[in-house]
């Protein structure tokens, strides 16, 4: 029996910026409302522990969401930075960190972090574009699973996957996850910011993103950047 494995491949972020700027800030102000709400909800629910949990969670997504939005706004209003030599280690760290707060129960793993080097770029860009695959896949994966980052460097390409056991992508919307605004999990409060913002930050490294579902169940983000003959 074969088993068809689907990718989408995105070499130009394909926004346009002022549909992209205002498409973060109609998002951005209800969530807001939803956020403070919540908050509000957090301190009255009855003291169980199911009430807690659902208040927490939606604390966690609209303040997650409301992240996610704010970088997208600054990426389009702030003017390009200078780029310069960075440890890749470094911005990948910074990443996890960043997503921290929002999966407290989850782990991430990385397999071959002492080889991934130094880059010429600005690192704000990779880690902008690793935090949100990683939002992505924790908020996909259960607790007490764990999302590997694996880390692969040639002389020519550095190559980053963010792989979950999570659900997938569904196979009738891969070609369309890279789209503004299109979500599959509209339900618990994707923005469908994420990875457009991701393909459109790794484009100033001159890198790619791939996204395909892993055999066995889960998703595989890749990211690859050319690196400059040495």
């Amino acid at each position: 029996m074969q088993v068809g494995v689907s990718s989408h491949r995105s070499t130009q972020s394909g926004l346009n910026s002022e549909e992209l700027r205002t498409l973060a800030h109609d998002i951005r102000k209800p969530l807001g409302i939803l956020g403070l709400l919540a908050q509000d909800l957090a301190k009255n629910v009855r003291e169980d522990a199911k009430s807690i949990n659902i208040a927490s969670m939606m604390v966690n997504v609209a303040n997650t969401t409301i992240q996610q939005l704010d970088a997208v706004m600054r990426s389009v209003d702030e003017p390009a930075r200078a780029d310069f030599w960075f440890e890749v280690a470094e911005a990948l760290r910074a990443a996890t960190v960043l997503v921290r707060d929002a999966h407290p129960r989850k782990n991430v793993r990385f397999v071959g972090l002492h080889r991934s080097g130094k880059m010429y770029g600005t690192p704000d860009s990779l880690v902008r574009a690793v935090q949100n695959l990683l939002d992505n896949a924790l908020a996909a994966s259960k607790e007490g699973e764990e999302v590997e980052v694996t880390i692969r460097r040639t002389s020519r390409e550095l190559v980053i996957s963010v792989l979950d056991r999570g659900c997938g992508i569904p196979w009738d919307s891969v070609e369309r996850v890279m789209e503004p605004g299109y979500t599959t999990k509209r339900s618990v409060g994707g923005s469908g910011l994420g990875l457009p913002s991701a393909a459109s930050a790794l484009a100033r490294l001159n890198g790619t993103l791939e996204l395909r579902p892993r055999l066995g169940g889960g998703t595989r983000a890749q990211i690859s950047i050319a690196l400059p003959a040495s």
